[in-house]
């Protein structure tokens, strides 16, 4: 890691440096005057045109070429994690289909994570909320951007109790379900159209729960208690993985 802050942090030492020796005839007479020489007053003034040059070229040259070529190999490692996810996600659809034989599973995945705002009026009033972050290798549905869910001192959605409980939830048809999950009219609405869902903590510490990750579908799943073990075990190991992962992925 160190050596990567170190070549952006040597490039611009460097460059500064040129460019100050391009301006100093003093200073160039100094650098002249460390290495044994006693260059004349018209030598001295062509280093420093020569070395503002340099500087220069390196500012507005090798620079932005350095940052491209950074940028570059950045895209191209979130490509390769984002097939990694999406190989994740078929590998664990496979394994929950012939071990639950439901042939056809598909369900999309979000995580949730807490809200970072801190100079707003939830804070003074100590609410405290879940945003979701979509990633698209894990969503086939629609972009549910802006959806969040209070986790306290009150608790919204499974998302916002799954907070609370520090347990696995899961309804296998919200739509038909007789469970009051305390949503808001605007929650009912971003979530329309989902049946299953089931949602997961992670946490960071004893105790201490760092995000939900949550898997819905528009199909209701019904999970027998002889398949409960394996679906936990499988989906469990899944959110983990994705949750390490996609800290490195845009929205």
């Amino acid at each position: 890691m160190w050596k990567k802050l170190l070549k952006p942090f040597l490039f611009i030492i460097i460059t500064a440096s040129l460019t100050f020796l391009g301006k100093s005839t003093e200073g160039m007479k100094y650098v002249c005057n460390l290495f044994g020489k006693s260059p004349s007053d018209k030598d001295i003034e062509h280093y420093c045109l020569f070395s503002f040059l340099i500087g220069i070229t390196i500012s507005s040259g090798a620079l932005p070429i350095y940052y491209y070529k950074i940028d570059r190999e950045n895209k191209k490692l979130l490509e390769i994690i984002e097939q990694s996810v999406i190989e994740t996600k078929g590998t664990l659809l496979s394994a929950l289909r012939i071990n639950l034989t439901i042939h056809d599973l598909d369900f999309d995945v979000r995580v949730f994570t807490k809200e970072k705002k801190i100079l707003t009026f939830n804070w003074l009033t100590g609410k405290k909320y879940l945003v979701i972050n979509n990633y698209n290798a894990l969503t086939k549905s629609k972009n549910l951007k802006g959806l969040r869910f209070q986790c306290h001192p009150k608790q919204e959605g499974i998302v916002g109790i799954t907070y609370k409980k520090k347990e696995i939830i899961f309804d296998p048809d919200i739509s038909t379900s007789t469970v009051d999950y305390n949503t808001t009219p605007e929650q009912k609405q971003a979530t329309i159209g989902t049946k299953f869902i089931m949602a997961i903590p992670l946490f960071h510490k004893i105790n201490k729960v760092s995000a939900i990750v949550s898997f819905d579908s528009q199909v209701a799943v019904n999970i027998s208690e002889r398949d409960e073990s394996k679906w936990r075990t499988l989906v469990v190991n899944f959110a983990k993985t994705i949750h390490n992962t996609t800290t490195h992925l845009k929205n």
